[in-house]
């Protein structure tokens, strides 16, 4: 299941959410809707920090997820820096530009741009004013971590911060194609993730 965030796709008409905290909550709650099961939670750059406020307020209603998937994103405590959010809609465009998955002929094009610079804008905000929180324990699930060694926002040693939302361990993959690494090799992503978790239930049956 994928999750739409307000002010995209059919969701474009209604504002963005400018608040991680507050992403993860109405994901929390379209969750806790489903009948139990086991959860898997993938999250991509913004996404990722979203998925780790997810998995710990699952965790707190005794839900957890079965495994954590987060890539593209430095450590929820190496986040929640920059000021990318207060530039001109020039500034801003060409920051997200330069990350690279965006063709040249949507570079160019300015329609497309004020349709969908509030929603990254909004994006923007959420990830560079993130804090943790500051009493949270390590989550009871284990954690990987997807990089590009070519990502200008998420790459090097410091990923290994991650290490400390999981009691579980944590493993890195590194990708190339930079910060849209899932863009150039989506099978490739998906087919790690498949194994890993076909190892963790393999380890589990053991």
């Amino acid at each position: 299941m994928a999750v739409q965030y307000p002010g995209r796709g059919d969701r474009l008409p209604e504002a963005p959410v400018a608040s991680v905290a507050e992403m993860s909550t109405h994901v929390v709650a379209e969750l806790m809707r489903l009948e139990p099961r086991e959860l898997v939670l993938f999250g991509h750059s913004l996404g990722a920090l979203v998925a780790y406020e997810t998995a710990m307020a699952l965790r707190d209603r005794n839900r957890p997820p079965h495994y954590l998937f987060v890539s593209g994103s430095r450590s929820p405590w190496r986040a929640g820096r920059g000021h990318v959010h207060l530039a001109t809609d020039e500034d801003l465009w060409s920051s997200v530009c330069e990350l690279g998955g965006v063709e040249q002929e949507l570079m160019d094009n300015l329609e497309l741009r004020d349709l969908v610079l509030p929603a990254l804008r909004s994006d923007l905000m959420a990830n560079e004013t993130y804090q943790p929180r500051c009493d949270a324990e390590p989550l009871p699930c284990a954690v990987r971590c997807y990089y590009s060694p070519e990502d200008p926002l998420a790459n090097g040693p410091l990923l290994g911060e991650w290490t400390k939302a999981t009691d579980e361990g944590l493993t890195l993959c590194a990708r190339p194609g930079g910060h849209f690494h899932l863009q150039v090799d989506t099978a490739g992503l998906v087919d790690d993730i498949m194994t890993t978790l076909a190892g963790k239930c393999e380890s589990v049956r053991a």
